[in-house]
C-alpha cells in the first residue's frame, strides 16, 4: 500500500517540477540569451524481495536533473558567425563617411578643384586684370582650404576609428573581468542547487566577448571553460578558470595579450575577426586614403609650381610656389599625466625655428615654456610667439607635461596658397633677355589651366580625374562591404535560426506540454486518491 502512494508522490513531485519548468520557459521567451530548461526524469528502484515482501521493479520515478537545451557545436559556429558580422559592421560607417567626405555634396573638392583651373583659363585671356587675378587667389585659397579640411576630417574618421577601437577593448576586458567571476561562482558551487543561470549568462558574455574579438572556447570536467584568442586552439590563453588575461591593441591591426601568469611574455597577434578586426580595417584604410589625399596634393604642388615658378610676374620678377604643404607634428611625451595639445600657426616660414622644438608646462610659475634642444626660445601663459610661429597650448596638462613639435612637409592638411597679392602671380612667360619685361600673353596661366586634364605625353595634369579615381576607390571598398555584410548576416542568421531551433522557446510546443504535464499531475493525484480508497476498505475490513 505505501508502495502505491510512494510512487503517486514521486509522480506529483517530478510532474510539479516540469510544470515549474515550462513555467519558467514560458516566463522567459524574450529573454535574451535564455536556454529553454529541459526536465529529465528516471526510474527510482524498487524495494528489494525478501521472504516477507515481493519486491518490485520499479518505485516510482524522480527528476535526475533541469538541463539546458544547449549544443556546443552550434554554440561555436554562433560566436564565429557573430564575429565575423561584427568585423563587417565595424569597418562599414568610417569608409561611408569618408565617401560621403569626398563627394561634392559632403564638402569634396571638386568643386573648388575644377574652379581653381577654370579661373586660370579664364584669366589666361586677360593676364592683367586684376578682377581675374582676384579670382585666381580666392579659387587657389578656396581649394588649399578645401584639401586641409579633407585632410583633417579623414584623419578625424580615423582618429574616431581608433577611440571605438580603445571602447572595444574596454569592454572586452571587462567581459573578461565578468567571465572569471562567473567561473568562480560556478566552481565554489554558488550556484549548485541549479548552475544554469550562471551558464547562461556566460554563454551570453562569450558570444559578446566574440563580437569583438574572435575566440576558441574549450570546456573542461569541472564546468568551467578554457578561452584563447583567435579561431583555432593553442592561441594566447585569455581565460582558465577564475585567470584572465588583459587585452590590448598597440597598433590597429595587432592584438596584445598580457598573461595572468606572473613573468610570462606578452602575445601580440593579428586580429583575425571580430569588431576590433573591423576598426583595424578602418583605420588600414583610412590611413591608405589619407596617404593618397598626400600623394595628389604633392603632385598637384609640384607640377603647379614648376609651372609658375617658370613664369614672370607683372614687374619681371620670377614666380615662386603657389602652394606649399609645411607644418608642425604635435606628440605629448609618453609620461604625461594630464593631456596636452597645441595650435601651431607658421606666421613666417623663412623666420620659424627648424625644431626639433619642445612645449613644457610650468605650472609654479603658470607658463607654457618653448624650448629649442636646451634652449627656451619663448613662453606665455596662454599663448608663445616667436619669430615665425605662434602657439596655443591647451588641455589639462600637469607639471613637467612635454609636447614635442616637429616639422612636416608634404601634408595635405599644412596646404597653404601662398600669394598674397594679384601682383605675386606670375602668368607671363619670363622673356628670354634677362631684365626684359614680361610678355603679358598670359601662356603660363594658359598651361596652369591645361593641368586639369591630362597633358599629351608628359605625363602631368589629370587632376581631376586622378581625384575622380581616389574617390572611385572608396565606393568599390564601400560596395565591398556593403557585401560582406549581407554575406555575413545571412550566415548569421542561419545560425541563429540553427540555435533557436534547439535552445529557443516555442509557446506552441510549451503550451502543449503545460496541458500534458497537468493530465499527468491530475492522474498521480487520482493514484494518490486510489490508494487512499483501497487503504480505508481495508480498514472497515479489519
Amino acid at each position: 500500500m505505501s508502495n502505491i502512494l510512494d510512487i503517486g508522490a514521486s509522480g506529483l513531485l517530478a510532474t510539479r517540477a516540469a510544470l515549474e519548468v515550462t513555467g519558467d520557459n514560458i516566463a522567459n521567451a524574450d529573454t535574451e540569451g535564455y536556454h529553454r530548461r529541459v526536465t529529465v526524469t528516471g526510474e527510482m528502484m524498487g524495494a528489494q524481495s525478501s521472504p516477507f515482501h515481493r519486491g518490485q521493479d520499479t518505485s516510482g520515478v524522480r527528476v535526475t536533473d533541469i538541463r539546458r537545451a544547449f549544443d556546443g557545436l552550434v554554440a561555436a559556429r554562433m560566436r564565429d558567425a557573430t564575429a565575423g558580422a561584427q568585423a563587417a559592421q565595424a569597418a562599414q560607417p568610417y569608409l561611408e563617411a569618408a565617401e560621403q567626405r569626398l563627394m561634392p555634396e559632403g564638402g569634396g573638392i571638386g568643386p573648388a578643384l575644377s574652379g581653381f583651373f577654370e579661373a586660370f583659363s579664364t584669366v589666361g585671356v586677360a593676364p592683367d586684370d586684376a578682377g581675374l587675378r582676384s579670382v585666381v587667389l580666392e579659387a587657389g585659397r578656396g581649394l588649399a582650404a578645401g584639401v586641409r579640411d579633407l585632410a583633417l576630417a579623414l584623419d578625424e574618421l580615423a582618429g574616431g576609428a581608433r577611440n571605438e577601437a580603445d571602447l572595444q577593448v574596454t569592454r572586452a576586458n571587462d567581459i573578461l573581468s565578468d567571465l572569471s567571476r562567473l567561473q568562480e561562482d560556478l566552481l565554489r558551487g554558488v550556484a549548485a542547487g541549479s548552475p544554469n543561470p550562471i551558464l547562461d549568462r556566460r554563454d551570453a558574455l562569450l558570444e559578446e566577448l566574440s563580437g569583438i574579438v574572435v575566440v576558441h572556447v574549450i570546456p573542461s570536467d569541472d564546468g568551467s571553460v578554457e578561452v584563447s584568442l583567435g579561431r583555432l586552439p593553442g592561441g594566447p590563453l585569455l581565460l582558465r578558470g577564475t585567470e584572465a588575461a588583459e587585452l590590448s591593441m598597440p597598433q590597429p591591426d595587432r592584438i596584445s595579450v598580457t598573461p595572468f601568469e606572473p613573468g610570462m611574455a606578452v602575445q601580440t597577434r593579428r586580429s583575425e575577426s571580430g569588431a576590433l578586426d573591423g576598426l583595424s580595417q578602418a583605420i588600414g584604410a583610412l590611413g591608405a586614403l589619407r596617404s593618397s589625399v598626400d600623394a595628389w596634393a604633392q603632385r598637384l604642388s609640384s607640377e603647379i609650381n614648376s609651372l609658375h615658378e617658370a613664369g614672370a610676374r607683372p614687374d619681371g620678377t620670377p614666380g615662386e610656389a603657389l602652394f606649399v604643404a609645411r607644418g608642425w607634428q604635435a606628440e605629448p611625451a609618453a609620461a604625461n599625466g594630464g593631456r596636452i595639445g597645441a595650435e601651431v600657426e607658421i606666421t613666417d616660414a623663412a623666420l620659424m625655428p627648424a625644431g626639433p622644438l619642445s612645449l613644457v608646462r610650468d605650472a609654479t610659475a603658470n607658463l607654457w615654456r618653448l624650448y629649442e634642444g636646451a634652449a627656451e626660445i619663448g613662453n606665455g601663459a596662454e599663448e608663445i610667439t616667436v619669430p615665425g610661429l605662434s602657439l596655443r597650448p591647451g588641455g589639462d596638462a600637469q607639471d613637467g607635461d612635454r609636447l614635442m613639435l616637429t616639422l612636416r612637409q608634404g601634408n595635405a592638411a599644412d596646404l597653404s596658397f601662398m600669394p598674397a597679392e594679384v601682383g605675386e602671380l606670375a602668368l607671363a612667360e619670363m622673356p628670354a633677355a634677362p631684365g626684359s619685361p614680361p610678355s603679358g600673353d598670359g601662356r603660363i596661366a594658359e598651361r596652369l589651366a591645361d593641368l586639369a586634364a591630362p597633358v599629351d605625353g608628359n605625363g602631368q595634369g589629370g587632376y581631376s580625374a586622378q581625384y575622380a579615381g581616389i574617390l572611385a576607390g572608396v565606393g568599390a571598398s564601400v560596395a565591398a562591404g556593403r557585401d560582406r555584410i549581407a554575406s555575413s548576416e545571412a550566415l548569421l542568421n542561419s545560425v541563429q535560426l540553427a540555435e533557436a531551433r534547439i535552445s529557443g522557446v516555442n509557446l506552441d510546443q510549451e503550451a502543449s506540454n503545460l496541458m500534458r504535464h497537468q493530465q499527468a499531475y491530475q492522474a498521480n493525484a487520482q493514484v494518490i486518491s486510489v490508494a487512499r480508497e483501497i487503504f480505508d476498505t481495508l480498514l472497515r475490513a479489519i
